[in-house]
Order: C-alpha cells, then sequence, then structure tokens
C-alpha cells in the first residue's frame, strides 16, 4: 500500500468514528425523550389514581349512586333567640316564651303552645337550658318579675312575658295561665 492510501482510510475511519459518536448522541437523546414520556405517562396515572380514590373513598363526593343521596335540611327558627336580646327585638308588642328546654315535658307543652298560637302577637322563644342563658336562669335564686332590660332579667321557672315598647306589661309563671295566654 501506498502512502496515499493509507492517509484515505484514516480519513475515513476517522469519518466512520464521528458519525458513529453523531448516531450515539442521537440515540441517547432518543433514550432520554422515551424515559421522559414514560415518566410522565406514570405521573399522570399517579395523580389520577389518586383523584380517583379521593373522589371515591375521602370525600365520597364522586361515582356515588344518586338514589344513596340523602338531603339534610336544615331549617333556621327565628323565633329561637337569646335571654340578652328580648328587649332588643324590633317588634312593639311581643310575647317571650323562657322554658328550659332540658325539661322533656315542658319542651313539648310549650313548644306544642307556641306553634299553635294563632295571636296577633310575635313569639319568641328562650332556651334557659342553653349555656347561653344560664345567667338569667336559676331554680332556686330570686325571680325579678319587672325587669327593665336583659341585665335585669332572672327567672327561676318556665315564664311568658308580655313585652310593648320595651317595657314588661305581663309577667305569667303559672302553666295554665301561660297555655290559656298562648291558645287565644
Amino acid at each position: 500500500m501506498k502512502k496515499k492510501d493509507i492517509k484515505s482510510e484514516s480519513k475515513e475511519i476517522s469519518f466512520d468514528s464521528v458519525e458513529l459518536k453523531k448516531q450515539d448522541a442521537i440515540a441517547d437523546d432518543y433514550k432520554k425523550v422515551v424515559t421522559f414520556v414514560i415518566i410522565l405517562v406514570i405521573m399522570a396515572l399517579l395523580f389520577g389514581g389518586l383523584y380517583y380514590f379521593n373522589a371515591k373513598f375521602v370525600t365520597k363526593d364522586e361515582f356515588q349512586n344518586k338514589e344513596d343521596e340523602t338531603t339534610t335540611t336544615v331549617k333556621l327558627d327565628t323565633s329561637l333567640i337569646l335571654a340578652d336580646d328580648i328587649f332588643n327585638i324590633k317588634d312593639d308588642n311581643y310575647l317571650v316564651m323562657l322554658y328550659d328546654a332540658s325539661d322533656e315535658t315542658s319542651a313539648f307543652l310549650y313548644e306544642n303552645a307556641v306553634t299553635g298560637y294563632k295571636g296577633d302577637l310575635s313569639v319568641y322563644k328562650v332556651d334557659l337550658s342553653s349555656a347561653m342563658n344560664k345567667s338569667h336562669y336559676n331554680k332556686d335564686g330570686v325571680e325579678n318579675t319587672n325587669p327593665n332590660n336583659a341585665n335585669e332579667l332572672s327567672v327561676t321557672r318556665n315564664t311568658l312575658i308580655e313585652i310593648k315598647k320595651g317595657k314588661v306589661v305581663n309577667y305569667i309563671t303559672d302553666r295554665d295561665s301561660i297555655i290559656k295566654k298562648l291558645s287565644k
């Protein structure tokens, strides 16, 4: 072989190695892209699975049978007030029924009487068993039958109070008298 032939052979070999390096680089880039796509698909499946698990088992708002749904309706009783508010009502003339709702007999009796009341006055209820009203209810204490404001209010039993223009005009503690007044 001649020197010239050797030189051209070495150029071909070096050219081939550069081509091989380029092909290896392209193959490496292709592997990286394929790996990225595979990881992306795995992540999408993982998040989709977590969403499905959350909707099905945690929040239970998705994929549930519509027949199994129960609707809870909460009705706000605007006639139930706090003892502190009995003198803050905007009506000029109204009734306030103060009773111990923890006593089932009294609660049933007075709830029915208030519900069945057909008179002209608005009737508001105060649950004396509520912790918010404890400062105004003392079974063994002294009763104030003519309070001028909520701070002076002190009841010892179930009571119906009629208030006219911010003043107590009728204070009834007798059960039969309360029922009679509410049955009008």
